[in-house]
């Protein structure tokens, strides 16, 4: 069976391998010449420039599917953990101090108003919320770096649910460790009873 992919993004990449170690037979369909989608590395003549994520986390899934198709993982070096806004030059944090002002001012004015919109993308909500400049030189870069994806187009509210559910998991995660504990210290209470 034949399947086509769109898109040679890395989650199109990643689809058709995983297609073709199932048996299919894959086409991947590109609307550019380069592979990649949004990850790029650019090099300026201020040193190398990521588009969208300069990472991904390890696993034994993606270090076998490395292995597999002769890709060897690097390691993230030390200085390459720096991170820089590019707004005319290289920025570790890019609102001038009128801007860090106005942010503040807005976000306090908006706490009534923080919940987004329906279909309201990052760059709406946040233009709507926290103003242009920190939208468009600090929101958009760092939710493009992590969820790689393109800010006008992404929802707000798909990355607020994602942090919903990280924070469930999170306090399901605390609960089961509570509950261990309470079973822990009974247990041992219990141990402590029959010496």
């Amino acid at each position: 069976m034949q399947v086509t992919v769109i898109g040679a993004g890395f989650s199109g990449l990643v689809t058709a391998y995983y297609l073709v170690k199932e048996g299919f037979q894959v086409q991947i369909l590109e609307k550019s010449s380069d592979v990649g989608g949004l990850i790029q590395t650019i090099q300026t003549e201020h040193g190398p420039v990521e588009t969208a994520a300069n990472g991904i986390r390890n696993s034994a899934r993606l270090e076998a599917m490395c292995a597999d198709i002769r890709v060897p993982l690097e390691a993230t070096r030390r200085e390459a953990r720096a991170r820089f806004i590019f707004r005319g030059t290289p920025k570790r944090f890019p609102l001038s101090g009128p801007e860090v002002l106005k942010l503040g001012f807005r976000f306090a004015a908006s706490a009534s108003s923080l919940r987004p919109r329906p279909f309201e993308t990052i760059i709406d909500w946040g233009r709507r919320v926290i103003g242009k400049a920190a939208t468009d030189f600090f929101l958009a870069p760092a939710l493009s770096g992590i969820y790689a994806g393109d800010p006008e187009r992404l929802s707000i509210m798909s990355i607020r649910l994602r942090l919903a559910n990280r924070r469930l998991c999170a306090l399901q995660r605390a609960e089961r460790l509570c509950v261990w504990s309470v079973l822990l210290r009974n247990s041992a209470r219990v141990c402590g009873k029959l010496r």
